[in-house]
Parts: structure tokens; sequence; C-alpha cells
């Protein structure tokens, strides 16, 4: 074999990179030598073979040819003990997509899940707009994840409400087969009725959840669905709940019972009723000791009314991320609390204070664009 000087070697691959019609090719030049492994590898960036996607309408016959492929390549790396395998992270199926490319595309992923890959941890479904193929969509996910046990699921739909009943039988028998091993679930577009509240419940080892749909869309979502979400996972770092108007929004009992039952939130993210009030907003600042980020929106309740907040009422040592959203007003002193306790906060988004503005630059604060503080000198 003729073998190039390495700065030449070095210079054929950068261009390689730039003209490439397909990340693969980096991947395949990778194999040939150790030589052009040592170039090529550094190119293919850590999201090149993130995703596994089912074929869809638009590029069915590339996506097929590119997943045999794809599976082909990594066959043959694991043979020369590379690891390429360790970049592929998600199995992602977007709605519509052609029958037959479909099959084609399914058993490919299932050759390279065959692999066991050990990143591969997350199933993407993606909804857009038709409907009439969600009865194959449980069979093909459930044939490509054989075997395999991702931990994060994510279901989005676009769907118009004539459909909503087929995307409400696929989404629970995809969550039911999930329901073993899932840890992470993220639903956007699926009605939170009895039926997926309660396979939800029986997730036990979930440690972050997200619902979220469109408001007016749908009815709402079964009673005290948020309550009983927290008793039945009181593991919970990570929580997003933002489901339509009225009924379905957060209120401040809801709110109590859920930072009380769920003693490692992190992270939480909801749309209020105006039962939360200051009162409200003090009860998590003395409870939440965990939160990392809190999101309030829809406030109305918060007018910045009550006793002047003291330093115990904040307990948020570890808070980065503040955001409230439709208060009227919060209280100057809440502020100032937050900004002498919590040492790591990066971002703060409350009402305007003209009145606080020095104190947040003197605590390294800039207003964005965004109309909320960044932190930007320690």
């Amino acid at each position: 074999m003729v073998r190039l000087p390495p700065e030449l070697l070095g210079e054929v691959f950068r261009h390689l990179k730039v003209v490439a019609k397909s990340r693969l090719d980096l991947v395949s030049a990778s194999l040939v030598c150790t030589a052009w492994f040592s170039e090529a590898r550094p190119l293919v960036s850590p999201d090149a073979l993130k995703s596994l996607s089912l074929p869809n309408c638009r590029h069915g016959r590339h996506q097929v040819e590119r997943l045999w492929r794809l599976s082909s390549l990594l066959t043959e790396s694991l043979r020369h003990g590379l690891d390429y395998c360790d970049l592929v992270r998600e199995i992602r199926v977007t709605l519509p997509f052609i029958e037959d490319q479909a099959q084609s595309g399914a058993e490919a992923i299932r050759s390279i899940v065959n692999l066991s890959p050990p990143n591969l941890r997350q199933v993407t479904v993606n909804v857009l707009n038709s409907g009439r193929f969600l009865p194959q969509l449980t069979e093909l996910i459930e044939h490509m994840c054989a075997g395999h046990t991702p931990t994060t699921l994510n279901i989005r739909s676009a769907l118009s409400l004539h459909s909503h009943e087929a995307l409400q039988e696929v989404s629970l028998r995809i969550l039911e087969h999930f329901e073993p091993f899932v840890r992470e679930i993220h639903l956007r577009g699926v009605q939170l009725d009895d039926r997926i509240h309660l396979v939800l419940t029986r997730c036990r080892l979930v440690e972050r959840l997200a619902v979220e749909r469109y408001p007016a869309r749908l009815h709402p979502a079964v009673p005290d669905a948020l309550p009983r979400l927290a008793d039945a996972l009181p593991e919970l770092t990570s929580l997003t709940f933002r489901l339509g108007g009225g009924d379905d929004r957060v209120s401040s009992g809801s709110l109590r019972h859920l930072v009380v039952r769920c003693p490692r939130l992190r992270e939480l993210r909801i749309r209020c009723d105006g039962s939360i009030d200051d009162e409200c907003l003090k009860f998590v600042a003395r409870e939440g000791r965990t939160l990392v980020e809190l999101e309030l929106e829809d406030c109305a309740g918060v007018v910045g009314k009550g006793e002047e907040w003291v330093e115990e009422d904040v307990a948020w040592r570890g808070l980065r991320r503040l955001r409230i959203v439709g208060a009227s007003d919060v209280a100057p002193s809440f502020v100032e609390r937050v900004l002498a306790v919590c040492s790591e906060l990066e971002y703060l988004k409350v009402p305007e204070y003209e009145v606080l503005e020095d104190k947040m630059v003197e605590f390294g604060f800039e207003k964005g664009k965004d109309l909320a503080w960044h932190r930007t000198v320690w």
C-alpha cells in the first residue's frame, strides 16, 4: 500500500470533511488502516452517528441505504475494537413514513441494536400529520428495541383532533412496553387521560417527567393528576407539567404536595393557577431545598405582598435558574434574599424592579434582550 506523508494525509481528510456527501465517508475511510484512523477519527463529531432515524416520506430511500451502510460500518468497527458504536444514542421515528421503506429501515436499525451500542438510551417518536400509520408504529418500535432497554422516551404529536384517539392508543402501548425500565418520559400533544395517567404512575423508575400539550385542543386531564403522580413517583428529580388552561393548571395545594412528596426534585417547570400566591412561593422557597431550576408560568396570584422575606425563607442553596412569569409583582426583599442566598444563580427573570437594578449589577448580572438577568461576573 502506498503511504502518504502524515502532513499530506491530514490535509486530505480535512478537505474530505468539507466535501463528503455523508458523514459516513469519514467513518469508512478511517477503517482503512491505523494511519487513516488517526487522521479521520478526530474529524467525526460526537453527534455524527447520534440518531438511527426510521425512514420517512421525505428522504425514505436514502435513509434506508444510509442505515444499512452504517450497520455494516459499525459491525466492521467492532471487529477492529473501535468506538464508533458509542456514538449511537437514539432511535428516531417520524410519521408519516413509506411502509416498505419503513420495514427495511426497521430491519437495519434492528441489526444495529443487535450490536448493543452502550449509549443507545433514547427513543423519540414525532407524529406530524398522518394517523394512518399509527397502528404499525408500536410493532415497529417493539421490533427495533427487542432485547434492548432504552431508558428515555419522547412522544411528540401535532395531530389534529380527529386522529387523537389513535394517538392515545399507540402512546399507551408504547408506554406499557417501556414501563419496566424507562427513567425519563416526555409527552407533548398526548392527553393525560385516565389510562395514560395510570401507566405513568406504574413507571416506578422514572426520574424525569415532562407532560405538555397545546391549550384548548383536548379535554382536561384527570382530576388531581399532579398530586397522584407525586405520590406514585417520589424519586422524581425533574418535572415539567404544562398542560392547557383551567383545571389543568397547577394549584397551590398540588404544588405544596409535590414539593413535600418529591424531596429530590431539582428541576420544576409548571403552569400555575391563581391560587399560587406569595405564601405558596415562600413555602416552595423554604421546602424545595434541592431545586436547581424553577419556572413558574402564569403566576397571577403572586403580587409581592405579605411579610418581609428573611434569610431562612430561602433554602435554594444550589439554585441556578429562576423564572417567574405572569406575576404582577414580587417583593423586593424576595429578590434580595435570592441574590444573597443563591450563590450559584445564573439566570433570573421576575417582574422588573428599577430599584433593584443596581443590586443586580452589583452581583454580576446583566440584562439580556429577553429582559432576564444573566450573570456574567462571578
